[in-house]
């Protein structure tokens, strides 16, 4: 059995997938991972990749700067909200949601 859980708050959108197997967790934004170690009975969030909120501010100001189009449009936008709906629904439904021109 699997199921989805997905948490968002101010600033970050995490995903965790529980089955039988264990529990996968990411977070879309921390671009980190949490490390166990059973040996030393650690528990710590190792960083990797870059700041992505960085990597947004900037390229917003490139596109006020030198008037280029953003790297994601409205519509991009509008679609990723899309998704995070049926997400939504599909998990609080238990059942599969069909997206708009799919």
């Amino acid at each position: 059995m699997v199921s989805t859980e997905i948490v968002s708050n101010v600033g970050d959108v995490t995903l965790r997938v529980i089955g039988t197997g264990g529990v996968v967790t990411v977070d879309a934004l921390a671009q980190s991972l949490v490390h166990y170690d059973d040996t030393d009975l650690r528990v710590r969030r190792v960083p990797w990749g870059d700041d992505a909120d960085l990597h947004m501010v900037q390229s917003f100001l490139d596109c006020v700067r030198y008037d280029t189009q953003p790297l994601a449009t409205g519509v991009d936008g509008m679609k990723a909200v899309e998704v995070a709906l049926a997400a939504y629904e599909s998990a609080r439904t238990k059942r599969p949601v069909q997206l708009p021109n799919c």
